[in-house]
């Protein structure tokens, strides 16, 4: 679980490393990246933090309703 308060937005790559356990000789496998994570506002809703995501957000709620 990662805390993300504090850092600012923007796109993060996560990746885990563990160090050689003593006496291992395959080490190549020992770095894990997983992909990135976009830190941004609530109610963005493609990580750019602009006025469109007002009107995404709009155009989902009629959906919702007219459904």
């Amino acid at each position: 679980m990662w805390n993300t308060s504090g850092f600012a937005e923007g796109n993060y790559t996560i990746w885990a490393h563990v160090e050689p356990i003593p006496g291992e000789t395959d080490t190549a496998d020992n770095t894990c990246v997983d992909g990135w994570v976009v830190i941004t506002w609530l109610g963005d809703f493609d990580g750019d933090v602009d006025a469109w995501d007002g009107i995404y957000f709009v155009d989902a709620f009629i959906d919702y309703w007219s459904a």
